[in-house]
């Protein structure tokens, strides 16, 4: 869980002029791996990194008059799908930049790309998908959660070939299979 003094820092910087105003435009949060990130048998547990991730995602939108109009709407997110791939461990006390950039969206989802970097290596990159919701049975429509961060009418960018073919496999068509009943079915 990200403490609360973390929580002040994500969202002063948001308010702040360095803070993100564009989800489509990748930011970076300065941040360090702490000793809570590591059980007592010296293995990362992987729970604060998830909590600042989820902050990352928001911070365009929680930016100043943005983040209390999202809180009197009662939107909160719901994470559809997430892929990780590490290619280097991350170790105590090291310094380390969290990118987070809107990749591409579809009717129901917005699609991320995080990327975990020490000096201009990545050590682990994530792919996911995110909506608002009212309610668990009143997701909010993707343009009206890009209208709050002032996206309207805009044409949803094509990603590279390995995000088009992560979104292939999670998208909205693997939701509708979903709602239809086709969850039973395995795929070889």
């Amino acid at each position: 869980m990200v403490s609360w003094l973390s929580m002040a820092e994500l969202v002063a910087f948001a308010n702040s002029p360095r803070g993100p105003k564009d989800p489509r435009v990748e930011h970076a949060l300065p941040l360090a791996v702490s000793v809570d990130d590591f059980d007592f048998h010296g293995q990362r547990d992987g729970k604060q990194f998830r909590s600042l991730m989820d902050v990352a995602r928001m911070l365009p939108w929680m930016g100043g008059a943005r983040g209390v109009s999202l809180v009197r709407k009662g939107w909160s997110t719901q994470l559809g799908a997430v892929f990780t791939q590490f290619a280097r461990p991350l170790d105590e006390k090291q310094k380390f930049r969290l990118t987070t950039q809107l990749v591409t969206w579809d009717d129901a989802w917005l699609y991320f790309v995080q990327r975990f970097c020490v000096a201009d290596q990545t050590h682990a990159t994530v792919f996911c998908q995110l909506r608002f919701e009212r309610s668990p049975e009143h997701p909010v429509l993707t343009e009206e959660s890009l209208a709050h961060v002032q996206i309207e009418n805009a044409a949803a960018p094509q990603p590279d070939d390995e995000m088009r073919e992560w979104i292939a496999l999670h998208g909205i068509d693997a939701e509708r299979a979903w709602n239809l009943g086709w969850n039973s079915v395995c795929v070889p």
